[in-house]
């Protein structure tokens, strides 16, 4: 219809009103008019339909792609992680850890079929894989942690219960840091002074620090994380074997910028040691001039302020390739592998001060800590890889940590 409107246009513009003698004319200009338009549609649909096909992947798999990765790993959570009411930790409890205790393995028996140690050192020499649970039970024993989750009402049954179902049990016992209680979620009933909002961020995060400053004497460190940060807890166990509770430090990833020594990414996650923590809330906040009472958002940069205005250490933690262990965005954001496919079809010039993974490299530690921006879905994703997956002949054998481990001292 649209068409032949503008044929008619067309007519009407070049007054053809004789057929016979004009209408060659019009019909040249209409075609032409006609060959820009069908070009300019084509155009349009090839960029609209076909650019998420950029990706290299068949029709048949790109539209199952949302069908699979929901509902068979959906299958999966409910059937190992959140529907196992013996792991289900309790809320009135001083402790965390029965998830970790009595964790369901699948196909945990040895089978003769596997490859043994020699096997797999005659294949690969430098795979050099070692599986040392005396070390792991050694850390959990030694190092108690509090992890402090920054969440909001509304984010209780979207981000998280997710967060509480999967990595904060390892913990030695997790709070959610918000106001209004849950019969669910071990939340800390925060007494706020003003709305909870991302703009008195601060005024919650402060609050929060003299919440968890009650159980001082009950751990040796306190880790902040967001309602979308995954931890692997037994590398950060690894990481603060190195230093003391007695020393006044924080643990991070740094951003060099805004402040003298730079600021702690606050999604990545930072954990303050006992006397950081003393430090802080006895020190610093509301006390000291360099920590300012006016309330801001971005809390992890007033953090960093008000910690080394006090004398507490900020330390970058990094593996022996240099790479960050505590990261500030989500792990496909640096195997970069969408980025990657993308400049193939559309190279773009990238821009020299932001980091981005070359196709042979990535950017991801082996010993990596935390991610920030991990949704619910990817959150089961690591849980599962991490702790489920066994690879046959790498990893024969599952080892339950004891009970006597789990329990506070």
């Amino acid at each position: 219809m649209h068409t032949f409107r503008i044929v008619e246009l067309c007519m009407k513009i070049l007054q053809c009103q004789n057929g016979c003698q004009v209408y060659p004319k019009c019909r040249v200009v209409c075609c032409l008019l006609f060959g820009m338009l069908t070009g300019l549609i084509i155009v349009f649909s090839t960029e609209l339909f076909w650019k998420p096909f950029n990706y290299q992947l068949p029709c048949s798999h790109y539209n199952n792609r949302k069908y699979y990765s929901s509902d068979k790993l959906t299958e999966f959570i409910l059937k190992n992680i959140v529907d196992n009411k013996d792991n289900t930790n309790n809320i009135n409890s001083g402790t965390n850890c029965n998830y970790d205790c009595n964790i369901s393995v699948v196909n945990t028996q040895v089978n003769n079929n596997m490859l043994t140690s020699r096997d797999s050192l005659d294949i690969n020499t430098q795979l050099n894989i070692h599986i040392r649970t005396n070390y792991s039970r050694k850390l959990y024993k030694e190092i108690r942690i509090l992890c402090y989750i920054l969440t909001y009402p509304e984010n209780y049954y979207k981000k998280a219960i997710h967060v509480h179902n999967t990595w904060a049990r390892r913990c030695t016992k997790h709070i959610f840091a918000s106001a209004k209680p849950d019969p669910v979620l071990p939340v800390a009933e925060l007494k706020l002074a003003y709305p909870e909002e991302r703009r008195y961020l601060w005024n919650k995060i402060s609050t929060a620090l003299r919440y968890i400053y009650q159980f001082r004497d009950d751990y040796d460190y306190f880790l902040k994380a967001d309602d979308d940060t995954y931890v692997i807890m037994e590398n950060l166990l690894d990481a603060l074997q190195h230093y003391s509770p007695d020393m006044p430090f924080m643990l991070g990833h740094r951003f060099p910028v805004f402040v003298q020594n730079g600021y702690f990414s606050g999604g990545a996650g930072y954990v303050l040691s006992r006397e950081a923590l003393k430090n802080i809330v006895e020190k610093s906040i509301d006390k000291h001039p360099n920590c300012s009472v006016y309330d801001e958002v971005d809390e992890d940069v007033k953090m960093s302020i008000c910690g080394q205005a006090v004398g507490v250490r900020l330390f970058d933690v990094h593996d022996i390739l240099n790479r960050d262990r505590f990261q500030y965005d989500s792990p496909d954001a640096f195997l970069n592998f969408k980025s990657y496919l993308k400049l193939n079809w559309h190279p773009v010039e990238l821009d020299s001060n932001v980091s981005y993974a070359a196709p042979h490299q990535s950017l991801l530690s082996d010993v990596g800590i935390t991610f920030h921006y991990v949704t619910p879905e990817m959150m089961y994703m690591l849980e599962y890889f991490s702790y489920y997956l066994r690879p046959i002949g790498l990893v024969n054998d599952f080892v339950q940590l004891p009970d006597s481990l789990c329990n506070e001292q």
